[in-house]
């Protein structure tokens, strides 16, 4: 009776799931079934250690495993690595050739290609998100460089 009353919980929890993860953007999707895929790991070590089939010292030594890895993750989504803007002015103004590799791009970069590589970059090191000011600067100053000596069209 409990089998059933766990099972029909558990189907009812993946079918709340599905229908989540079918209006969620892509990348809320991806921490979605991360966060899910670690809670099932730990429920089923905690079913394992209650039953006897999982002895305690690994289930402790699972769970402490999982607690450092997420004090890692978290650390590093709080202290992204820092690209030092120069320190000397007349090495700030920007080529077309330190837009390109500020942005990660080759020359002929079209248009889309400019405007998603900032999009990407700015996601990834934007101030509020623990990026510097400096950066992001540099990362838009790249955008307009570039996107200014191409005309509408790609």
């Amino acid at each position: 009776m409990h089998i059933i009353l766990v099972l029909g919980l558990l189907g009812l929890a993946l079918g709340i799931l599905i229908l989540a993860l079918a209006r969620m953007s892509p990348q809320a999707r991806h921490d979605l079934a991360l966060w899910a895929f670690w809670l099932l790991i730990v429920g089923l070590v905690i079913f394992l250690t209650l039953t006897g089939r999982l002895p305690w010292q690994a289930a402790a030594t699972l769970g402490i495993l999982s607690m450092l890895q997420w004090l890692y993750s978290s650390w590093r989504a709080r202290h992204p690595r820092k690209i030092d803007p120069p320190d000397d002015p007349a090495q700030a103004t920007m080529t077309r050739a330190d837009a390109l590799e500020t942005l990660g791009l080759k020359n002929g970069a079209t248009r889309t290609q400019i405007i998603e590589a900032h999009r990407r970059l700015m996601q990834k090191f934007h101030p509020d998100r623990g990026g510097s000011d400096a950066l992001a600067a540099r990362i838009n100053s790249a955008k307009d460089l570039l996107l200014g000596n191409q005309k509408n069209g790609d």
